[in-house]
């Protein structure tokens, strides 16, 4: 229903307010896949983390993936990467 750079902007938006700065551009991502179109970026797959890891510099095995959902946690599991769930990482 909105552009990719809405999104996208809209991300950034929900990012500075997080961190209170902007962040790289290069780190802000989404999946603009339907379900079912067996891209590899859409969760539970792993290649937009493994993407992410990989423009951050950081391998999977020292990333933290928070997530709310289980497939979240399986995407985690298939980057190789350690994850949290959002309610324990944030004390909710």
């Amino acid at each position: 229903l909105i552009t990719e750079a809405m999104a996208l902007e809209l991300l950034a938006a929900m990012t500075r307010c997080a961190i209170g700065d902007d962040a790289d551009r290069a780190l802000i991502r989404f999946c603009p896949h339907v379900e079912g179109d067996g891209c590899r970026c859409r969760k539970p797959r792993p290649g937009m983390l493994l993407d992410l890891c990989a423009a951050a510099g950081v391998s999977p095995g020292r990333a933290l993936f928070i997530g709310d959902a289980p497939t979240d946690a399986e995407c985690a599991a298939r980057a190789g990467t350690h994850f949290m769930w959002a309610a324990e990482f944030f004390g909710r």
